[in-house]
């Protein structure tokens, strides 16, 4: 039965605005990373049709840490290979994402999905390039 939650869990469809959010920042130019709390095995089932989207998608079975460890984002952040000071964290989850980037310095933005309060936040993805200043 559990196994049966987490497989419906993974298959989980993204928001409507998701894709559209997405592609609007990899045509201005943007790399997108996936940092996720699960494994590689239920990762894929996620993001199946997806996958084109993201040049990186790490899972805590690579970084051998579950966010919000700070360690988790270090880690991911050095597999992806890019420089803290050039990411942008996006999430809809300040606590096991936001607060932990923030205190290492990366800048942040919500997706306001649950009614969680951050600054900057944005409705959906398709606001995260205004947010940028694009």
């Amino acid at each position: 039965m559990l196994v049966m939650g987490v497989l419906a869990f993974a298959k989980s469809p993204p928001f409507p605005d998701t894709l559209l959010g997405l592609r609007e920042l990899r045509r201005r130019g943007h790399r997108l990373g996936v940092i996720s709390n699960t494994e590689r095995r239920l990762i894929r089932i996620t993001l199946s049709g997806l996958e084109d989207v993201f040049d990186w998608v790490v899972t805590a079975e690579d970084t051998g840490h579950y966010k919000p460890a700070l360690d988790a984002f270090t880690r991911a952040y050095s597999i992806m290979g890019v420089n803290m000071g050039e990411v942008v964290h996006v999430s809809a989850y300040p606590q096991y994402d936001l607060e932990a980037a923030s205190r290492l310095g990366v800048k942040t933005v919500l997706v306001d999905r649950y009614g969680y309060t951050w600054k900057p936040s944005v409705k959906d993805t398709r606001g995260i390039a205004h947010t940028l200043g694009e």
